[in-house]
């Protein structure tokens, strides 16, 4: 054992690292940020949002397999995230209905859910650009357009 150390003490480290919730800094700065940000401020987090989740759509797409549904990509990623959601299917389109109202589930997955639904709609975007968009009480639907 080297000098000054005590199994006590390393007893008493270990048990207080796995007290304490991982800590990070970004989640609550981002919030306060966007609490203070003017609407040009506001619009361009967002439109960072967008791009960020763009850019992760694309990861994804580049890691998927060519013939995987663009609908069953995105619900299994919301699915991991532990947001919940639901896939009807049509002979027009497949609609993902993502419940949005579920701020706790947003919360986990995102540092603020201002962010949630630009992050998913450019990730969307990335996956399957002919993707159509409806928000409303809630409610983010995803219109994936039937493949020709």
């Amino acid at each position: 054992m080297r000098p000054g150390i005590s199994f006590a003490k390393d007893w008493q480290l270990i048990k207080l690292a796995r007290s304490i919730r991982r800590h990070t800094v970004s989640g609550p700065i981002l919030k306060r940020l966007l609490d203070r940000a003017s609407e040009d401020l506001g619009r361009d987090i967002r439109t960072l949002a967008y791009e960020l989740g763009t850019e992760d759509g694309s990861a994804l797409r580049g890691h998927a397999h060519d013939r995987m549904e663009p609908a069953t990509l995105m619900e299994g990623i919301l699915l991991m995230w532990g947001v919940s959601s639901d896939l009807e299917e049509t002979e027009e389109a497949t609609r993902l209905v993502v419940d949005t109202a579920n701020t706790a589930a947003l919360a986990a997955a995102f540092a603020d859910e201002r962010i949630a639904i630009p992050y998913l709609t450019g990730y969307v975007a990335a996956i399957a650009p002919d993707a159509i968009f409806t928000e409303s009480a809630g409610i983010l639907v995803i219109n994936f357009p039937a493949a020709e």
